[in-house]
């Protein structure tokens, strides 16, 4: 499910013929049914804050007893991410770093239990900007660089490196009925 016409269409013409995409937003789903797993990537953080409780809940009505939320968000720990936000971002499209306290807590208000989190993208703190001019973009797309920032990003501690990471992941496990 995407808002973007264009995001939809090009899921269908890449995408396999099994998964079905569907044009809406979380805040109207179509969706009546539960899952067992939903995806969200990068995308409360373009939602208001006076709508992200009512984003976070609807998530949580998606999601069986027991199911499990996978959700990223641009990070307010890193104050590049902020600035760039603050500098260029918002004057083409709405989009405000969260911090990731705020975030843990809208998910348990909403049923939810953290089992992970983890700074990611450490790599994006210097390719974040989507420049490929950037000195050092070279060096970090080495394989070997590479995997050595993936490991540290899926290690327990990434999260204390937050401040130099533009993305946050949260993995959390709906543990209550509530719709």
């Amino acid at each position: 499910m995407d808002v973007s016409r264009a995001v939809c269409e090009f899921a269908r013409d890449e995408g396999n013929c099994s998964i079905e995409i569907v044009r809406a937003t979380l805040l109207a789903s179509p969706f009546r049914q539960k899952f067992d797993f939903v995806i969200d990537i990068s995308t409360v953080d373009h939602v208001p804050a006076h709508l992200r409780e009512t984003w976070i809940a609807a998530e949580s009505s998606l999601l069986r007893k027991g199911g499990t939320l996978l959700i990223s968000f641009d990070s307010r720990h890193n104050l590049f991410v902020e600035l760039y936000h603050m500098l260029f971002t918002r004057r083409f499209y709405p989009e405000w770093p969260l911090a990731p306290s705020a975030v843990r807590l809208q998910l348990r208000r909403h049923g939810f239990h953290v089992i992970r989190e983890h700074a990611v993208f450490l790599a994006g703190l210097f390719l974040g900007t989507h420049r490929p001019w950037f000195p050092l973009a070279r060096f970090l797309r080495r394989e070997k660089v590479f995997a050595f920032l993936k490991r540290i990003e899926l290690s327990n501690r990434s999260p204390l490196l937050s401040f130099l990471a533009p993305q946050y992941a949260m993995i959390a496990v709906k543990i209550d009925g509530r719709a």
